[in-house]
């Protein structure tokens, strides 16, 4: 394959190739990756701050405080029964316990007063009716279990108590729950979204995706009959600990019968909607969601709400218990609490760290248990919870696949260094968007995987470059820095569409440097002089070919071949070529100072240049190649360098390259020659200098009336010029050549 084509190609397979794994890994789920997903969720949470909630909700706590007053964790139930009362006369809407109320309190002193009472009558001293009556009023008011059971059936406000569910186990197990069932919030209705509603009892329970109960632990019978039901407080952590979902409903297995229970927050918000009976709402793919009316709660197919938690720990208003307790005593004012408190749902329960109901959530790894319910209550009352919602799925995926073709684009359109700020960019960009989607609209979308594609695609991109565009660029510099100016190299690697290197015709000049006496003068060298002044020579011309933006084609021998317009083209290689050709000789003049303070004769050299079309190419074997060009144009400035010895020059031009600079050089016509391989003469033409400098030849309008006079057949009047031009400056080659072809034709005609 074409190398040019496999270095397009290869890119645009490599991001496919990732945004498919990318894909894959999306769908599969890795663990290591889904951890990642979650961590990344609870740094976004966190980011956005402390979030405004509905101002329904408040927790009675339990706290270190209230346990130092009140008295040591679990209170009695005559505590209980006073803090019933309390949320009754407060004014609230109504209210749940994240307490159970499993086992009968322990009554030492009542236990042993009625031992005594079976033991006086065994012994045949039975009290008489009215101490009997007086006795059992008296144990009837010290049982505290019984006094709180008196005080939720007192209370005006609906009280709800929590239950523990042991969770596992198979539909088929003979567990049952211990203690009383009574009241047990459950959802009667299980209602298919755009479909007819069904019984709970009529639903096959094995097809609904939720968490099964086997057995469990539920409140006493004495306290559950009065409460104003029963709900569930089990909290459900993602497989890395952290809470982030509340679960919506279980699937609880009591009596020998399966039915959809209801957890803490979902019992009480019915309590809002009284007219509205809840309902399970089943979806394709499992829960949908749950119904109170025209108030809905959507889950996902797990029947799991995703919690908007406000803040850390206490952002949902807590009222310790103790003051709560103390208004119901009379030992403080009431009216601040009662402010806080009327009209408000309550969520109840210990937020003392060292009864150890704390969870890990996405603020912190101590948050109280009950401020989780008491979020997703919050939540369903402002319904921002938030959701996952059904396109979710589709939107990861296109933006795992934008980010690869961004990246892509990126990769081939810019350099690396605005690739990478590109790149860098849609990194940043991926984080605000993803976290505006989750704060302002309440959206979980993947951040880890797209974000992971783009890094990746960004990776596997240069990596490529690097390995095999990178290095194809290194070689390719490290063989034009042998022949061409670095800034040329830079141009050729920036703008490599404009590089060819395949044979082609251009029209291009060719310019050939070569050391008059060359022969003669390395004949009384010792060979290691020889190449060491070579040496300093070469690297002197060749430096003046490469600031001129020329091509160094090769050495041969002392010789120096440069082409301008090759490998990058340029409109004005003649110009440079010219311009070179000038710098050479001024490097030179620099040389020959040096050469000469160390005892070595001066060097001259004489310059042929030629502008005409030509082959450019890699030319060579399959073993060895190297850029050059050939053709007849070629040969032509070859033979105009050879030919400056004849004229006593040190530059000669042909007439093309005349044609393009004569307006930006002095120059001067030569001759017209004969050159092999061609038919017809060629015109040439000395370069004598640049335009902006005056012109080394003063006697220019001489040399042309010279030529005038030859043209005429006046030889006499051409021969007087010549002589004159030769007087006044001995050392121009060319009037000398002149002087004696007029004295050869003289003598001739003589």
């Amino acid at each position: 394959m074409d190398r040019e084509l496999r270095n397009s190609i290869a890119p645009l397979v490599i991001v496919l190739c990732v945004a498919v794994l990318g894909t894959c890994a999306y769908f599969w789920q890795p663990e290591f990756l889904r951890k990642a997903e979650l961590a990344a969720y609870d740094m976004r949470i966190k980011a956005r701050g402390v979030q405004a909630g509905s101002g329904k909700v408040v927790i009675i706590a339990i706290d270190e405080e209230s346990i130092r007053r009140v008295g040591r964790w679990p209170w009695s139930r005559a505590v209980m029964a006073r803090l019933a009362s309390a949320l009754d006369a407060a004014g609230v809407k109504a209210a749940v316990y994240d307490i159970g109320f499993f086992d009968p309190e322990p009554k030492p002193a009542q236990d042993e007063l009625v031992a005594l009472i079976g033991r006086a009558k065994s012994l045949g001293l039975s009290p008489t009716p009215a101490f009997q009556a007086y006795l059992k009023e008296r144990l009837s008011l010290t049982n505290p279990d019984a006094l709180f059971a008196q005080a939720l059936a007192a209370s005006s406000t609906p009280q709800i108590l929590g239950y523990y569910m042991q969770l596992g186990g198979s539909a088929g197990s003979k567990r049952e729950m211990d203690g009383s069932s009574a009241g047990v919030a459950a959802y009667p209705v299980q209602k298919r979204l755009g479909g007819a509603a069904v019984r709970s009892g009529d639903e096959t329970s094995d097809a609904l995706p939720l968490p099964l109960a086997v057995g469990g632990r539920a409140n006493l019978a004495l306290l559950a009959k009065p409460a104003a039901g029963q709900a569930a407080f089990n909290v459900l952590p993602d497989t890395d600990g952290t809470v982030r979902r509340y679960q919506m409903a279980f699937r609880l297995m009591s009596e020998g019968r399966e039915s959809v229970v209801m957890p803490l927050a979902a019992a009480l918000f019915g309590r809002a909607v009284p007219e509205s009976p809840p309902s399970l709402l089943l979806g394709d793919a499992g829960i949908a969601g749950c119904e109170w009316g025209r108030h809905v709660v959507f889950t996902d197919e797990q029947g799991r709400m995703i919690l908007n938690y406000r803040g850390p720990g206490g952002t949902i208003p807590h009222i310790p218990a103790w003051r709560l307790l103390d208004m119901a005593g009379g030992q403080t004012k009431g009216n601040e609490l009662r402010r806080m408190m009327e009209g408000k749902f309550v969520v109840a329960g210990v937020t003392a760290p060292a009864v150890f109901d704390m969870r890990t959530t996405p603020y912190e790894t101590t948050f109280p248990g009950v401020e989780i319910h008491a979020t997703a209550l919050d939540n369903m009352f402002a319904q921002d919870a938030i959701s996952r919602p059904a396109w979710a799925a589709l939107a990861d995926v296109g933006a795992i696949w934008t980010l690869c073709l961004a990246c892509l684009l990126l990769f081939v359109r810019t350099r690396p260094l605005f690739s990478l700020a590109g790149c860098s960019a849609l990194f940043v960009g991926s984080l605000m968007g993803n976290e505006y989607v989750l704060v302002h609209k309440l959206f979980w979308l993947n951040l880890v995987f797209p974000l992971l594609a783009l890094t990746a695609s960004f990776i596997a991109l240069n990596t490529h470059r690097f390995l095999f565009v990178d290095r194809e660029r290194r070689q390719m510099r490290a063989a034009f820095n042998r022949y061409l100016d670095r800034n040329v190299v830079q141009e050729v690697m920036e703008n490599p569409q404009q590089l060819r290197l395949g044979g082609e015709t251009r029209e291009l000049t060719v310019l050939f440097c070569d050391i008059v006496g060359f022969t003669t003068f390395s004949e009384r060298m010792e060979p290691e002089v020889l190449v060491q002044l070579l040496n300093r020579y070469l690297t002197c011309m060749t430096k003046e070919v490469m600031r001129g933006r020329g091509l160094l084609d090769k050495y041969i021998g002392d010789a120096v071949m440069a082409v301008f317009g090759a490998p990058l083209h340029f409109d004005e290689h003649a110009e440079a070529a010219c311009r070179t050709a000038l710098r050479m000789l001024t490097g030179l003049n620099a040389l020959n100072t040096e050469l000469q303070r160390e005892g070595f004769a001066p060097l001259r050299v004489s310059i042929g240049i030629h502008t005409g079309e030509m082959v450019a190419g890699n030319m060579g074997s399959e073993e060895r190649m190297s850029y050059t060009v050939i053709g007849d144009a070629v040969n032509i400035a070859s033979r105009l360098e050879g030919q400056t010895r004849k004229y006593g020059c040190t530059i000669l031009c042909s007439e093309a390259t005349y044609a393009q600079v004569h307006d930006k050089f002095w120059m001067r016509p030569v001759d017209r020659v004969q050159v092999r391989g061609r038919e017809g003469a060629v015109a040439v033409y000395e370069l004598l200098g640049r335009i902006e400098e005056d012109c080394p030849v003063t006697y220019l309008s001489e040399y042309y009336a010279m030529l005038e006079a030859m043209e005429s057949g006046n030889i006499a009047q051409a021969l007087e010029l010549a002589v004159a031009m030769t007087e006044t400056a001995p050392e121009d080659g060319v009037a000398a050549y002149y002087r004696r072809l007029l004295e050869e034709k003289t003598h001739a005609a003589g």
